[in-house]
């Protein structure tokens, strides 16, 4: 009888548990502010990032134009340039196919 009273797994009622809770009502408003100024930050942080990029746009057309023209001919010149050899190397892969290897030898 005492064995079956040891297997038997029973709570003990002088045995209780600690209940601990922890109050949320004073962290909330604290991750709410943390959270809204992240947010604002980024936003400001990308406001300010955005400026900056479209300034620096209008920082080349206002100089010197020749200068910026003679840049982008020149740049112009060398793509056509390039492009006119790649034309080139297409029609001769184009007017001399590859030889087709015979798996029969």
């Amino acid at each position: 009888m005492e064995i079956n009273n040891l297997l038997k797994l029973r709570k003990d009622p002088r045995i209780k548990k600690a209940k601990i809770h922890i109050n949320p009502e004073p962290y909330w408003q604290g991750i709410l502010s943390v959270a809204l100024s992240i947010a604002i930050l980024g936003f400001a942080f990308g406001f300010y990032l955005f400026n900056k990029i479209n300034g620096d746009f209008g920082i080349l057309g206002e100089g010197d134009s020749t200068s910026v023209q003679t840049i982008r001919k020149d740049r112009l010149e060398e793509v056509l340039k390039y492009f006119a050899e790649r034309k080139i190397k297409s029609n001769e892969v184009i007017n001399n196919p590859s030889p087709i290897v015979d798996p029969s030898l």
